[in-house]
């Protein structure tokens, strides 16, 4: 879909770089062609979202791109177009719908418009992507699973996601893991970043973690709860809860920091929570990811 949308644009300027389509310009591609949206995976939500996420293999880099134009005119949903899912992907997407869900939530840039559909996309996976993971002939669980990525699309499309896809497209640039899967990886740790740092912010972790039935107490507790269930769901799916449970060797890795960094400080989702991390902290966020460690500063 992410492909349609810069296709789409490209119809009607063949000879624009990609990585020049920026959301202030405006394309008219409607005069020629409409966009339809039929997702074959319970993640991304861009068929709700005028988003564009692209691979430059040139320079090992995700774009991320988009004009309010690439919302796709019609979105279809239908299980039976996601039941032939395999298991892994089906895991992959699915920790994607969870992030998009958490962090749209939380966006500084959010409103009570995106607050709605955060809540309901994070309890709706909670509930039935271990169903869909389990058993992906479940017609339910795979319905409610694409509710669940366009309800996440719905929220971080109107406020934007946050450091477990700035992270999380850092590793997948340099170290080819698919997307979802690592943001998925980074999620709990940036959440832990920011519950240290910031009360706000933990606050409506907490509202989360209530909404979902997962913890009950004061805003830390609840918001911790919330990380440790993300955590379970990772863990019960088959997800990787490390870096290092990816197989990536821990040399070439630390070599890599620096270049993780880099990548993740320009990335526009690092600046949209209310604790902001520099060059230290980050470094010590992808650090902290490889060996499993839980964030305690």
């Amino acid at each position: 879909m992410d492909a349609a949308k810069a296709i789409i644009i490209l119809l009607v300027k063949p000879d624009l770089e990609p990585d020049c389509i920026i959301a202030s310009d405006t394309y008219n591609f409607r005069d020629k062609a409409r966009l339809m949206a039929i997702p074959t995976t319970s993640g991304t939500g861009a068929e709700a979202t005028w988003a564009i996420v692209l691979t430059d293999t040139n320079e090992n880099r995700k774009l991320g791109l988009g004009t309010t134009e690439c919302m796709p005119d019609v979105a279809i949903l239908d299980p039976v177009m996601v039941t032939g899912m395999p298991t892994q992907i089906t895991a992959d997407t699915g920790m994607d719908v969870i992030t998009h869900a958490i962090e749209g939530y939380v966006s500084t840039w959010g409103t009570s418009i995106t607050e709605g559909p955060g809540l309901i996309a994070t309890r709706k996976t909670f509930e039935y992507l271990p169903k869909a993971h389990k058993n992906g002939d479940d017609l339910e669980a795979r319905k409610e699973m694409q509710n669940a990525a366009i309800l996440g699309g719905m929220s971080f499309g109107n406020s934007m996601a946050g450091l477990g896809h700035s992270t999380g497209h850092a590793l997948g640039a340099l170290f080819h893991v698919p997307h979802g899967r690592a943001v998925g990886l980074f999620l709990p740790y940036t959440i832990e970043y920011i519950i240290n740092g910031s009360e706000e912010t933990t606050a409506k972790y907490a509202e989360m973690a209530r909404f979902c039935h997962i913890a009950s107490g004061s805003d830390k507790e609840c918001a911790k709860a919330l990380v440790a269930k993300v955590r379970a769901m990772a863990n019960e799916i088959g997800q990787p809860l490390s870096v290092k449970d990816c197989g990536i060797d821990k040399a070439k890795y630390e070599e890599a920091v620096p270049g993780l960094i880099d990548r993740a400080l320009n990335e526009v989702m690092t600046m949209t929570v209310t604790r902001v991390p520099g060059e230290e902290d980050l470094g010590k966020i992808f650090r902290y990811a490889y060996e499993g460690k839980s964030v305690d500063f």
